[in-house]
């Protein structure tokens, strides 16, 4: 009966000891595979992001823009040119603003604000 109360708190002791190092290691695990997740999450967003806009050609029409892009946000004209207006999610939760310019009915330029020089 000595024994077994020596032992027991002993095994208890022990138990705790290797229960807290699998803790430590479950803790530092869990931070590795939290940096992953969010690594591949701002990467898969950016990718998608990419092929939408990959779907863009010069020379398509405002209902080819459409079938491919979807409806934009909003749209606005001057005589003969049209810029439609895209927000669209990038990496990390943010978005961008996207515009594309058609001219004549036909697509001449596209692309984030400020990008190309194109005035909008």
């Amino acid at each position: 009966m000595t024994i077994a109360l020596m032992i027991n708190p002993l095994s208890t002791h022990l138990l705790l000891i290797l229960m807290d190092c699998f803790h430590k290691e479950y803790e530092v695990m869990i931070k590795r595979l939290s940096i992953i997740l969010l690594g591949a999450l701002l990467l898969f967003g950016c990718a998608s992001q990419s092929r939408i806009m990959n779907r863009l050609e010069l020379g398509m029409t405002r209902a080819e823009v459409v079938e491919a892009m979807g409806e934009p946000k909003s749209s606005s004209a001057i005589k003969d040119i049209e810029f439609l207006k895209y927000r669209l999610r990038s990496g990390g939760g943010f978005t961008d603003e996207y515009y594309i310019r058609l001219q004549a009915g036909k697509v001449n330029a596209f692309g984030r604000v400020g990008d190309f020089g194109l005035g909008f």
